[in-house]
């Protein structure tokens, strides 16, 4: 899968970068030490600050949360299915990231994609107000605070198992991912 690749990618260049500045500070041992560790890309060996690569090929942490219509949404409840979830601030992302996955929706829903959007917003007026002939998908309210453990302004793509395929703040970046997944 994508994932696989772009981890792959980092972690050698990341890797890389680790084995010369261990060089330069005259530290071979330690060079030594990251040089000897395979290149299996593993969730762990992403940094700290980027979410989104330590959750790639890993279970989406599950969530359940309350849309602005009242119904209740619980992650694990759609194992089956591919779900989109899109974190957003208001007004940050902004009505065309809305658009855009509004398109992806209404694109793939007949093929069984599932769009959850996910805001830590708790003013309904204020969401409903933004949203307002945006998003014909559910949008959730994070009271959980569900979003610092994925991404708050990211889109995350979860496979019929259960598990994180994509991530992106590009929205273009998941349609080949969706593809795939949907057999497209």
């Amino acid at each position: 899968m994508k994932f696989t690749k772009r981890a792959s990618v980092f972690g050698q260049i990341l890797k890389q970068a680790l084995i010369e500045c261990y060089e330069q500070l005259g530290k071979h041992s330690e060079a030594k030490a990251i040089r000897d560790t395979p290149d299996t890309p593993t969730p762990d060996f992403a940094p700290p600050w980027d979410r989104r690569s330590r959750l790639l090929g890993q279970p989406a942490p599950d969530f359940t949360l309350q849309a602005l219509n009242g119904e209740t949404y619980r992650l694990k409840d759609l194992r089956g299915q591919i779900v989109l979830l899109n974190f957003f601030r208001i007004p940050s992302g902004g009505m065309q990231v809305m658009t855009g996955v509004e398109r992806m929706h209404k694109k793939y829903q007949s093929m069984g994609l599932v769009v959850l959007g996910i805001t830590t917003e708790t003013d309904k007026d204020k969401i409903q107000a933004f949203m307002h002939g945006l998003a014909s998908y559910p949008v959730l309210i994070d009271t959980d605070e569900i979003s610092k453990q994925y991404s708050s302004s990211d889109s995350f793509i979860v496979d019929r198992d259960g598990i994180v395929q994509d991530a992106s703040q590009q929205l273009g970046e998941l349609s080949t991912t969706l593809s795939e997944l949907l057999s497209v």
